[in-house]
């Protein structure tokens, strides 16, 4: 497949915007068309915005098969939308995975990235013992 650049930020624009409108059918769409329509390489963040509409409606299971789908690792943005999305679904399970996910994207970052990574995880966890397993293991990464 080709990427055109010219066609995938509209396509993303299009995405996001009816996403935003609660329309997941379109969405799915819209996604599809720029592999089979457009026959260009959907790129990572086409990923998490569609991630991020299907987690907004609940779909974190279909997200998270979508992850382990793409042809690339998922990125911070990938992971931070499924979090995100976990919260709507009430799914602990996958919050957890997903945080877990985002602390290893994280361990490479300098204490500026463990304090974004605390950020995230307090800004989109919601379940306080989901959270203290996470935070003592982030505590033992940055005493090693």
């Amino acid at each position: 497949m080709l990427t055109d650049p010219t066609i995938l930020p509209p396509l993303l624009v299009t995405m996001d915007f009816i996403g935003d409108a609660g329309m997941v059918k379109e969405s799915l769409y819209w996604f599809d068309s720029i592999k089979n329509t457009y026959k260009v390489a959907p790129r990572c963040e086409h990923y998490a915005c569609l991630i991020d509409i299907l987690g907004r409606s609940g779909q974190v299971e279909t997200a998270y098969k979508m992850i382990q789908e793409m042809p690339f690792e998922a990125d911070l943005g990938v992971w931070g939308a499924l979090l995100a999305g976990c919260r709507f679904s009430l799914n602990i399970e996958l919050a957890e995975l997903a945080a877990r996910e985002l602390m290893k994207l994280f361990q490479n970052k300098n204490k500026r990235g463990i304090l974004e990574f605390e950020t995230i995880i307090f800004t989109f966890l919601f379940h306080s013992s989901t959270l203290i397993p996470i935070t003592k293991q982030m505590n033992q990464k940055q005493l090693n």
